[in-house]
């Protein structure tokens, strides 16, 4: 069979003779292998270059082992109720999990033997989560209102509080830091509905109050701040895409696509000039982007390997030059992924760097042939990069995480910066502190920094005495800003396709700066001559893929984890681990950064069109199919038609694997993606929003707007 996607692609699909999903042709030919034991379970997997993933099952058909292509195995174990009791890693470390007598999750062991202990009220909730040693990770207490929802959630860091209205959407948010952490008063977020369920407003913790409007279609129209013209206003085109976003300021975004759908350029204009465009041309059978060319002139051009990861990359390309580029970069890799060699090329110039990776995937030295310029990695017992020991290019860094893997502080350039984080995993604070001159630590009041967000967008930002920052106003997309506010002025960004910022305009719509950037999301600022500049002169940091970027440490954050762009890769392993889609538990979006993005830090999406609330879909293990618990299937074929989307199964127990073409037929699972993602687990679907909000449930389809009143489900 065959399936056509939105762009006129076609896709491949072999069955075997009991009907299994055995091949997967993608439209450059590159194939996919699937094989099965004789019950019908995956048993191999195997990627365009060869690459093997096994998988073996007990006798009750939960997953005992995984190994991957470079024969390391993963190991699980279970109860006798089929829960999962360990995870056993390929150097002997494991995970553990304890169940009491009615099966509710009461212990969490880490791989450094860090115990989390849950305790239950007498209705089964859930009312403390406590840490040992004490202070391996903040002790949280929940509380709960007469109507059995969330009042309260205390981490001894921040207070959170959270009001309803009558049909159990939350209305405010209100956040209490503790006197150590921050002066501040207590900040509340508030929201109000419309009379079809969507978003009406927002309202700040300075009592700016944003204004949203909708089409007849539910797609979002305008955007306002405290009822004046609107701050932004949208277009669409007839099969929902984005085609036009209008500024206060002037300056107009013209997306412009091809005959079947794939985005073809970007353009940012005041009036009829262009300010910032990126066009892209020559997209492959598979759909990633072979260059892009942008107001400059220059073009960047790209290249993949049989797996589909990107193996070069060619910078400042100008066609007036013969097409020759000012920087090359090559890649290659190992079969998980790691690289191998990095090799590149400037002004005739050419280093190259080897580097070393154990069973774990984890970096343990990088140097040049050799041996020169060598740089070592250390970790600890949980697999958190701890250090980097750099006698070469790479500064020197060290790291260090609480038991929930957060980065809790990083030292590098004489400079330490200290995370502190809510119930929800959010980073509420930051504080800087610069050496002095008798070698002790000096808090830094004017870089440090109080953040209030609205769910998982950040929208306000203090220091810690409480004095303004700024305010984020944001739009349709996860990390689409649309304006920073500061005591000093208004600032709009313009993004690619990635959601990255190309450029920032004032008030009166001129270019202040420009960013550039390497395939990893290496950032470089420029001002709007297109000269380097050191820094933002605005202290604007939402950069590669929209995500904030930590100057002083060098990193990014994508919420769940820390990105390297320097390395390539996350800090961290996936805290979803093999239910990110990728066997190698830090890469990043599968070395494919040029189409892939990762907003949570915890599975790869490609951004299949501009649209609101519409547009992600997740990149698999086995994206092809739907992997689905046997409830959570017989609810997916309740739902309507399906769309462009994938489904993943995150329950490690009763795998199911179900082939899925386009269009559904009768005996088939109705895969839906319409804003969000629907995952199979365990009794229940879990949805992911097109924002990145997760919650959790089994009924009808939250669908639109009506995804950013949702919280995370501080349970787990």
């Amino acid at each position: 069979t065959t399936q056509t996607n939105h762009a006129g692609k076609t896709t491949r699909l072999g069955y075997d003779a009991f009907d299994n999903l055995a091949t997967v042709t993608a439209p450059d030919g590159r194939a996919r292998r699937f094989a099965y034991d004789q019950l019908g379970r995956l048993a191999r997997e195997t990627d365009a270059a060869g690459a093997t993933t096994r998988y073996v099952y007990t006798a009750a058909g939960d997953l005992a082992s995984l190994t991957d292509a470079k024969g390391n195995r993963y190991c699980f174990t279970y109860d006798e109720a089929r829960r999962r009791t360990a995870m056993i890693y390929p150097d002997g470390s494991r995970e553990k999990w304890g169940y009491d007598a009615s099966g509710q999750l009461v212990s969490y062991t880490t791989r450094a033997r860090q115990v989390k202990t849950i305790a239950y009220d007498g209705r089964a909730r859930p009312v403390k989560v406590a840490w040992s040693p004490a202070g391996a990770a903040p002790t949280v207490t929940m509380e709960y209102d007469s109507g059995n929802q969330l009042k309260a959630l205390d981490n001894g860091i921040a207070r959170l509080t959270y009001s309803y209205d009558s049909i159990g959407r939350i209305l405010s948010e209100t956040t209490r830091l503790a006197a150590n952490v921050a002066n501040v008063t207590p900040q509340t977020v508030a929201y109000a509905y419309g009379s079809f369920g969507q978003r009406a407003s927002l309202t700040y913790p300075d009592n700016t109050k944003i204004g949203y409007s909708y089409t007849g279609q539910g797609q979002l129209a305008t955007v306002s701040v405290n009822g004046a013209a609107p701050l932004a206003t949208y277009g669409y085109a007839v099969d929902g895409r984005v085609a036009s976003v209008s500024r206060e300021n002037g300056v107009s975004t013209r997306n412009t696509y091809d005959a079947i759908g794939q985005l073809q350029g970007i353009f940012h204009r005041k009036g009829s000039g262009v300010l910032a465009s990126v066009e892209y041309a020559n997209p492959d059978p598979s759909g990633r982007r072979a260059s892009q060319t942008r107001e400059d002139g220059l073009t960047e051009r790209y290249a993949f390997d049989e797996s589909g990861q990107l193996v070069g990359a060619d910078y400042g390309v100008n066609s007036g030059a013969a097409g020759k580029p000012t920087r090359s970069v090559d890649y290659s890799y190992d079969a998980l992924g790691n690289f191998q060699r990095v090799t590149e090329t400037t002004g005739g110039i050419t280093s190259t760097t080897d580097h070393r990776a154990n069973r774990l995937n984890q970096y343990t030295r990088a140097s040049e042939p050799g041996g020169g310029k060598l740089v070592n990695f250390s970790y600890d017992r949980s697999g958190n990069l701890t250090g980097v020991d750099g006698r070469g290019s790479r500064s020197d860094a060290n790291h260090r995480y609480n038991a929930l893997n957060q980065l809790v502080a990083t030292e590098s350039s004489g400079v330490r910066t200290e995370f502190y984080y809510d119930a929800k995993g959010r980073c509420i604070t930051r504080k800087h502190y610069e050496r002095v001159s008798n070698g002790r630590w000096a808090l830094s009041g004017l870089a440090s920094r109080v953040l209030n967000y609205d769910s998982r967008s950040l929208v306000t930002e203090r220091r810690l005495d409480g004095s303004f920052v700024a305010n984020y106003m944001h739009g349709s997309r996860i990390d689409e800003i649309l304006a920073m506010v500061t005591p000093t002025g208004t600032f709009y960004p313009m993004h690619d396709a990635l959601g990255s910022s190309v450029a920032l305009t004032d008030r009166q719509g001129a270019v202040i700066e420009r960013y550039r950037y390497d395939v990893f999301g290496q950032p470089i600022i420029l001002g709007s001559d297109y000269r380097t500049r050191a820094a933002s002169v605005v202290s604007f940091r939402f950069l590669f893929t929209g995500r904030e970027w930590l100057e002083e440490s060098k990193l990014y954050d994508y919420r769940s984890r820390a990105y390297s762009p320097s390395l390539g890769r996350f800090l961290q392993t996936d805290s979803i681990r093999f239910a990110g889609g990728d066997p190698n538990l830090y890469r990043y979006v599968q070395n494919v950064p040029t189409n892939l993005i990762d907003p949570t830090g915890e599975a790869a999406v490609v951004v299949i069109a501009l649209a609101n609330h519409v547009g992600l879909a997740v990149v698999g293990i086995a994206a092809a199919g739907c992997l689905l618990s046997s409830s959570c299937r017989s609810w997916m074929g309740s739902l309507g038609s399906s769309t462009v989307g994938s489904i993943r199964d995150i329950c490690p127990a009763r795998p199911i694997a179900i082939p899925m073409t386009w269009p559904i037929t009768s005996s088939r699972p109705k895969c839906t993606f319409s804003g969000v993602e629907f995952v199979g687990t365990g009794d229940a679907c879990i949805y992911t929003c097109a924002d990145g909000q997760v919650f959790r449930g089994g009924g009808a389809n939250p669908s639109g707007s009506n995804c950013d009143a949702e919280m995370d489900d501080p349970r787990g």
